[in-house]
Formats: structure tokens, C-alpha cells, sequence
């Protein structure tokens, strides 16, 4: 799970780290801790997908959250 965790969180900043900007490193350790917990579904069901569906919930509520704190400025 540790393994996967770094992946998961090495993938979602290998962009930033592309184009210098090392400023974005910071946030390794919360995307990696998001996919150590993304493994929990897929060591419950032994399906990925249940980790995809986990992430896609995940996604989709922090969007709505964000839209509504920018509906209050």
C-alpha cells in the first residue's frame, strides 16, 4: 500500500515537476496519502475498480465543494 501511496502521489505531481515547478512537491505527501487510502477498497474487494469509483466520488464532492465556496465570495 506504501508503494502504490508514493505512485499514486509521484503521478498527480510529475507534471508540475516537468515544466520546474518544484513548489507543487509540497502536495506529494497529500496525494500519497490519498492513494494509500484508495488502496483500501481494492484490498477490500480485490477490484480496482472500486478504488476508480472511490476516486471519481472523491473528485466529484471536493468539485462541488469548491464551486460552492466560490458561490460565496
Amino acid at each position: 500500500a506504501c508503494v502504490s501511496g508514493a505512485i499514486f502521489g509521484f503521478l498527480h505531481i510529475v507534471a508540475s515537476i516537468l515544466i520546474g515547478n518544484w513548489n507543487n512537491c509540497v502536495y506529494f505527501i497529500v496525494y500519497a496519502a490519498c492513494g494509500f487510502v484508495l488502496c483500501i477498497p481494492y484490498e477490500d474487494t480485490g477490484s480496482i475498480f472500486a478504488s476508480i469509483y472511490t476516486h471519481a466520488a472523491n473528485n466529484f464532492l471536493l468539485t462541488l465543494l469548491k464551486l460552492w465556496m466560490n458561490s460565496l465570495h
